[in-house]
């Protein structure tokens, strides 16, 4: 069986890692891979995992008896779906179920819909009501943006201040959709709808070949985000915020930004 694993971060080595060692696998592909899987598999740096017909077309050129998919991007778009759909054996859940990872008010309402014990939380459109909201409960608390954040949505303030200075940076933060703040009672969560956010400053402290990129990525998402975006447009938004949070390099950053500028053009 041939196998292919969408992702390029150290979950995905590990299960190249361990798919690798399978008597049943007969060639690993990973997509993009890093240099790790390098060592265990083909990497496929070209191949763009949001792109579901690009992958289908990958799955069937190589015969492809099963796809993995790590990263929480790609199954929050739905590239499951779309391959499952398709005939594709996949593992990874499905849209709905992703939105459990990819959405915090999501899951905070599945939760409570269920019967799951969690904290308390609140959700707010606006920065004002939130820190209204914050302030009412006091410290600790944890403030997380919603939507996709790589891993870096989340603080736990300790303190009212922080908590504050928490929301309004997050409110400061690029977007290209109406933020949505999620926060939680003994612990506050700020949600950003279905986008994820970029901080300017940490923007500005990357190498200049890498903030170009970022930049003209930023520019392209911008045009794109006007007015309403189709099927196509929006999958191209969400992999570039998602890839916005991510410290990728020139190599890996240039076919998206790519993508994304031939996208604009139409």
């Amino acid at each position: 069986m041939n196998i292919l694993v969408l992702g390029s971060g150290g979950r995905e080595h590990a299960l190249a890692w361990a798919l690798a060692k399978s008597p049943r696998c007969d060639v690993l592909y990973v997509a993009p891979g890093n240099g790790g899987t390098a060592d265990i598999a083909e990497n496929v740096p070209d191949l763009d995992v949001m792109d579901s017909e690009a992958l289908l077309a990958f799955v069937r050129e190589r015969q492809i008896g099963l796809v993995v998919i790590g990263p929480e991007a790609p199954l929050v778009a739905g590239v499951a779906d779309g391959l499952r759909a398709a005939g594709v054996a996949v593992f990874g859940p499905d849209a709905q179920g992703a939105q459990l990872e990819g959405s915090k008010a999501y899951s905070k309402t599945f939760m409570e819909q269920n019967g799951i014990p969690t904290a308390c939380y609140a959700t707010f459109d606006a920065a004002e009501p939130a820190l209204a909201y914050v302030r009412e409960q006091g410290a600790p608390i944890v403030v997380k943006a919603d939507g996709l954040a790589a891993g870096k949505g989340v603080v736990v303030a300790e303190t009212l201040e922080a908590a504050e200075d928490a929301l309004r940076r997050m409110y400061s933060i690029v977007e290209t959709e109406k933020h949505r703040v999620a926060p939680n009672c003994a612990t506050c969560t700020m949600r950003c709808g279905n986008t994820d956010n970029y901080d300017l400053a940490r923007l500005w402290a990357a190498p200049e070949n890498i903030r170009t990129l970022k930049l003209r990525l930023l520019a392209a998402v911008f045009r794109l985000a006007q007015g309403r975006p189709d099927a196509r447009a929006q999958e191209v938004i969400d992999q570039a915020l998602f890839v916005l949070a991510e410290d990728w390099d020139e190599e890996l950053l240039a076919p998206v930004v790519k993508r994304a500028e031939d996208c604009c053009a139409g």
